[in-house]
């Protein structure tokens, strides 16, 4: 683990200091003063990288970078440091973990690599688990209160229970 330059202090730009409030009476026992402010924005240290990417995802900046300069702004952007992963994050779709309802409306899982892999597995199969999970509770329901029928889940029947009842998320 490299700790080279740590701890290291952090500040907001936006830093705007406490107000305390005096707590001086008058005759009548009211208060004069104003209620105090809290610290906004106040000065951080960091340990590491990882908490300094974080802080700088909040807009802190280390000493010697000056606000609202082209410094500042690549610092920001992640294109500053070596030690330090780029920001923004960019978003994959693959692997993905993807759901369905098998046999004895148990929830089946598996997961997909590629596009093609997701082909393969065929149709039925979604990303949303709280969907599958919500249309799983029903069905159960519905079997028990039908206690001598024996549903079994037909996977079109699953996937249009899900496509109604909520929106596929397509990460």
């Amino acid at each position: 683990m490299d700790l080279k330059g740590y701890p290291k202090e952090m500040r907001h730009p936006a830093y705007v200091p406490a107000v305390l409030s005096g707590y001086t009476r008058d005759g009548r026992g009211t208060r004069d003063d104003p209620p105090g402010k809290p610290v906004r924005f106040p000065p951080v240290f960091v340990n590491n990288a990882d908490q300094e990417q974080y802080y700088a995802s909040m807009g802190y900046l280390p000493p010697g970078v000056v606000p609202g300069t082209e410094q500042a702004a690549k610092y920001l952007a992640g294109t500053i440091g070596d030690e330090r992963p780029g920001l923004p994050y960019e978003h994959q779709d693959y692997p993905r973990w993807l759901y369905r309802l098998g046999t004895n409306l148990e929830i089946e899982s598996a997961l997909a690599e590629t596009p093609e892999a997701e082909a393969q597995l065929g149709d039925g199969w979604f990303t949303d688990l709280a969907a599958v999970k919500a249309v799983q509770a029903d069905m159960k329901a519905e079997e028990a209160s039908k206690p001598e029928s024996s549903i079994q889940p037909q996977p079109n029947v699953v996937a249009q229970q899900v496509k109604r009842k909520y929106q596929r998320r397509t990460a």
